[in-house]
């Protein structure tokens, strides 16, 4: 809906028509909701909030990216370190279970 305004869609119908999720459901609510000034500024800077959006959400992937990337070699390690952990856990479990019984 947010695209088609910023595009210059001001038909109130055809903006409730590209309802998404529970939306539909609610198309005379959403119809009446639509009414009211959308002018071109509005689109403006809707549509810089959007290509904002966008924009953040390509650095959040390209740092998630850069992040895997940089942690692939200590992934062995880290899996390593949790077996041992898990290990050690279960020792410990182990050891209070026979000293509890044992007092």
């Amino acid at each position: 809906m947010l695209e088609a305004l910023v595009a210059g869609e001001r038909d109130r119908k055809v903006l409730a028509e590209l309802a998404k999720g529970k939306l539909p459901k609610k198309l005379p609510q959403l119809r009446q909701a639509l009414r009211g000034r959308f002018g071109e500024h509005h689109g403006l800077l809707v549509g810089l909030a959007l290509a904002h959006l966008e924009h953040l959400e390509g650095a959040i992937a390209a740092l998630d990216g850069r992040i895997d990337e940089v942690m692939t070699p200590f992934a062995v390690a880290r899996d390593r370190l949790g077996d041992h952990h898990r290990g050690r856990q279960a020792r410990r479990r182990g050891h209070h279970r026979r000293h509890a019984a044992s007092t």
